[in-house]
C-alpha cells in the first residue's frame, strides 16, 4: 500500500495575512490478509515502513497593518533596513516522521 499528495497553495490573503500552506502526505505500508480456521472473519496485520507526512504553513502580517489578538491590536511594521524593522511573520510546522504525533 502507498499513498501519494501533495498541495502547495499559492500565496493567498487572509485578514491582512499573507499566508503560504504546504500538505506533503507520503507513506508506504505491507499488510497480510489472514483467513483463520477458513472463516469468514479475516485479520490483517500491517507494517507501515515509510512516513514522510508533513504540514507547513507561514503568515506575514502585510506591512504597515494590524490585527487583533485576545481584544489587543497589534502592528506589522514596514520594512526599514535603516532602523531594522521588519513585518511581523510566524509560522508552524507538523513533521509526523519526528514525533508520530501531531
Amino acid at each position: 500500500m502507498g499513498n501519494l499528495f501533495i498541495y502547495n497553495s499559492a500565496r493567498f490573503e487572509l485578514e491582512g495575512f499573507n499566508v503560504n500552506a504546504n500538505l506533503h502526505l507520503a507513506s508506504a505500508a505491507a499488510s497480510l490478509d489472514w483467513y483463520p480456521f477458513n472463516s469468514i472473519w479475516r485479520l490483517s496485520p500491517g507494517l507501515m515502513f515509510f512516513n514522510a507526512n508533513q504540514l507547513s504553513v507561514s503568515a506575514e502580517v502585510v506591512p504597515g497593518s494590524s490585527f487583533s489578538l485576545n481584544s489587543q491590536t497589534f502592528y506589522s511594521a514596514s520594512t526599514n533596513p535603516a532602523t531594522g524593522s521588519t513585518p511581523l511573520v510566524g509560522g508552524a510546522y507538523w513533521d509526523c516522521t519526528r514525533t508520530g504525533q501531531p
